[in-house]
């Protein structure tokens, strides 16, 4: 075998040996249609502000529209989709392997109840060890009577069959947001608390409390903006 062929062959071993070890990774799925921001609840649920952002937040609606892996480093992944089946396309190794092993699936909705939805749930249910449904942008009914919101809580659980629905705001990581309004993140502190317990239970907890930046700061709610 020539030289180039060696090495070739050494590094494609390397590749394999490094795609097996997601079993011992964390492994996080975050899908949601497009403009459901999936990109600011990953920031939000690691508590990073502005300028420590990890998943890039498009100023357009719409400017995610494929998958996007974040490696924070070599045992923490998250990918950000507009569904499973889209990862699923992907026909890379990596991607293959990786949804062998995932961990954790967060589906993010928003507006009102839409059973299409399901679909998507069912497909993270059976790919990941546990599953969290996040109803996103909830500062939308800071207007309306508190009953108002309840009431769309209620039409996504009947529709998709669930009995906890996180409600959460993460507003503010926008580029067209004024640099000067605070982040308005609230609910993010019960999914979060509620993620580490899970991964507490599996062993994997301190992979991601290592990337979790100003806890503190991200529970503030800041609903007078």
């Amino acid at each position: 075998m020539s030289d180039t062929h060696s090495f070739f062959a050494g590094v494609e071993a390397a590749h394999e040996a490094n795609i097996t070890r997601f079993s011992d990774t964390l492994n996080i799925v975050v899908v949601g249609n497009v403009s459901s921001g999936k990109s600011s609840l990953i920031n939000a649920v690691l508590g990073r502000d502005r300028n420590t952002m990890v998943a890039s937040v498009g100023a357009e609606a719409g400017t995610t529209t494929r998958l996007n892996s974040i490696k924070l480093d070599d045992h923490v992944r998250i990918i950000d989709s507009p569904g499973l089946i889209d990862i699923q396309r992907d026909n890379s190794k990596i991607t293959k392997e990786f949804l062998k092993f995932v961990d954790i699936g967060i589906l993010v909705l928003t507006g009102a109840a839409d059973a299409v939805q399901r679909a998507h749930l069912q497909h993270l249910q059976q790919a990941c060890a546990r599953t969290f449904v996040v109803l996103n942008k909830v500062d939308h009914w800071d207007r309306h009577k508190p009953e108002a919101l309840a009431k769309v809580e209620a039409q996504w659980k009947e529709a998709l069959g669930i009995g906890t629905l996180y409600k959460v705001c993460c507003f503010g990581y926008e580029p067209d947001d004024d640099p000067e309004t605070k982040l308005d993140i609230r609910g993010v502190e019960d999914l979060r608390k509620d993620i580490e317990t899970f991964l507490a239970y599996k062993g994997k907890d301190m992979l991601l409390v290592r990337h979790l930046h100003n806890k503190e700061h991200s529970a503030t709610i800041d609903s007078a903006r």
